[in-house]
């Protein structure tokens, strides 16, 4: 647990992207960090592919699929399979207004190491991507 928490800690202080931004972001209405995180990292990997070389070839194939979509769904059907949701409407998040919650997703700490970050923009494109149908 002590190596676990220490990966945790050094990993935190690298950055961690645009998924912990989102969670961190949505998290304001003390939904659980990891499950938001992990409802928006499938549109997350579509966003960073183009921009990730043969990174995303390497966790794609560790899912056993070709790209960063594929790699999505393969992610949406863990969740669904370990009883996780696949979408913020399956949380019970709504959300009041989409540019206030993407500027302080491109204001967030969490977008340091990333490949990319993404704009207000295309955080929007995310974030209503992960709210689903």
């Amino acid at each position: 647990m002590l190596m676990a928490a220490m990966e945790g800690g050094i990993a935190i202080g690298k950055g961690l992207g645009a998924a912990h931004a989102i969670g961190n972001t949505l998290g304001d209405r003390g939904f659980h960090h990891g499950t938001l995180v992990s409802v928006v990292l499938p549109g997350v990997l579509r966003f960073l592919e183009p921009h990730v070389g043969d990174r995303m070839e390497t966790m794609a194939g560790a899912f056993g699929v070709k790209n960063a979509e594929e790699a999505g769904e393969a992610i949406k059907e863990l969740n669904r399979r370990i009883g996780l949701p696949t979408n913020l409407k399956e949380v019970g998040y709504t959300i009041d207004n989409l540019d206030q919650v993407a500027e302080i997703c491109v204001e967030s700490v969490f977008n340091r190491a990333s490949p990319r970050v993404p704009t207000h923009d295309e955080y929007k494109v995310i974030i209503a991507d992960a709210m689903g149908g």
